[in-house]
């Protein structure tokens, strides 16, 4: 009987660890190429589900396109760079398998109270890296300033 408690509760366990989390993050600052930093003032939802980071909806949905499509652009763990997680970005293919991409990609603190987000260009938009922190009451309709001066 204690085996199959203990077998239940670790099954429980592993269960909560694959639940997904969302937090609202404010991008206060943009960095073009050159480096030269530029005030931003937007709120997005960010969501953590396993080894996978997605922008989201509010209820850790998908956001949708034009057409009502969901838009399921994934980020995928990949190892540490000094202090922070590197998340590369996932790209589903023509055959709808996910690949590695390593252009786009996330840095995210241990606390996951900061991510940077390189974005290293096309030729419709230029490489530029947003900076997010946070929100710290979890509220994104409520403005705040940020704490981390880059």
């Amino acid at each position: 009987m204690a085996k199959k408690l203990t077998l239940f509760c670790v099954f429980l366990l592993c269960m909560a660890g694959l639940k997904a989390q969302t937090y609202c993050y404010h991008c206060y600052k943009k960095y073009d190429k050159f480096d030269v930093p530029e005030p931003q003032d937007k709120y997005v939802y960010i969501t953590f589900k396993g080894d996978l980071i997605y922008f989201s909806e509010k209820d850790g949905s998908y956001p949708k396109d034009y057409k009502g499509k969901p838009i399921d652009v994934l980020y995928k763990f990949y190892g540490y760079s000094d202090d922070a997680a590197v998340y590369h970005l996932w790209l589903r293919g023509w055959n709808k398998e996910y690949y590695y991409h390593d252009a786009n990609y996330l840095l995210v603190s241990k606390d996951k109270t900061l991510i940077n987000y390189h974005f290293k260009g096309s030729e419709l938009v230029e490489q530029h890296t947003l900076c997010y922190e946070k929100c710290p009451d979890g509220d994104c309709e409520k403005p705040h300033v940020p704490a981390m001066k880059h």
